[in-house]
């Protein structure tokens, strides 16, 4: 009986002291993913500022966090006036945000300055090709446009036939026209294009996806509304037979004969 007892006693009083070190492990993991962010938003850095509150509503506006409300706080607080360490950590202290949330947000705010350092690598990059395929024009912003036809055959693109549709439909680009360099650069960066080596895999990748019929399919569709004009519901006849010409004729064996019904067709109507 007096064994039991005692083991009893002895469980007794070790149960505060389990608690107390708990506690203590769960106050160092939170400090330490606190630390994690501020350096993962400030590498090197002594101070959040402007910068940093701008990555910090980046991660807000991504509708990935289920926490707001002290992010939205800090961030205001960063705007007004630089933060340290130890101002971050007291800020940080006081939320109810658990380690594991603090880590989450730490590798948003990690995924985002990585994508935003690729996208300076990719506009130095982009501008030196800009450079090389501008025209001056006098209807677009900076007074340039794309010289798309220098552009495709250096890629190895045929610029008047299906290759040259299928780039602008795989580019992303919307209406039939010159493409200005604020357009240039988003539709790539869009894209995944990055570099000149990008270029090259889409020109690749075009030649090998236009031996697919569900993909030619795809891109005759789509070359109807980006030809038509906003407000029609229909082409005039001469763009229809300049891209029945381009589009078709290389891969319809009956072409000249079927064109040559239609317009026959046309005439006696």
């Amino acid at each position: 009986g007096v064994g039991l007892g005692m083991g009893l006693c002895a469980s007794n009083e070790e149960e505060p002291t389990r608690t107390i070190k708990e506690s203590k492990q769960k106050v160092t993991a939170k400090d330490e993913s606190i630390q994690g962010l501020f350096r993962a938003l400030v590498p090197g850095g002594t101070h959040l500022g402007n910068n940093e509150a701008k990555v910090l509503q980046m991660a807000l506006d991504t509708g990935e966090l289920k926490f707001s409300e002290w992010v939205n706080n800090v961030v205001k607080q960063m705007k007004d006036d630089p933060l340290s360490l130890e101002e971050f950590k007291k800020s940080a202290e006081t939320s109810s945000l658990t380690p594991y949330q603090f880590d989450s947000l730490t590798k948003l705010v990690k995924n985002i300055t990585r994508k935003q350092e690729q996208l300076k690598k990719a506009s130095a990059s982009l501008e030196s090709i800009w450079q090389k395929y501008k025209l001056p024009s006098e209807e677009f912003d900076n007074g340039e446009v794309l010289e798309s036809t220098h552009l495709l055959r250096d890629l190895g693109l045929d610029p008047d036939g299906p290759p040259s549709f299928y780039f602008f439909y795989r580019f992303g680009h919307k209406s039939f026209g010159d493409i200005g360099k604020t357009e240039f650069l988003e539709l790539a960066t869009s894209c995944g294009i990055t570099s000149w080596k990008d270029f090259k895999f889409l020109a690749r990748n075009i030649t090998e996806e236009l031996k697919d019929s569900q993909k030619y399919r795809q891109m005759y569709i789509w070359t109807f509304s980006y030809v038509k004009e906003s407000k029609r519901k229909t082409i005039d006849k001469d763009t229809a037979e300049h891209l029945w010409d381009a589009i078709l004729k290389p891969v319809f064996p009956l072409y000249d004969m079927w064109k040559k019904f239609l317009q026959e067709e046309y005439k006696s109507q």
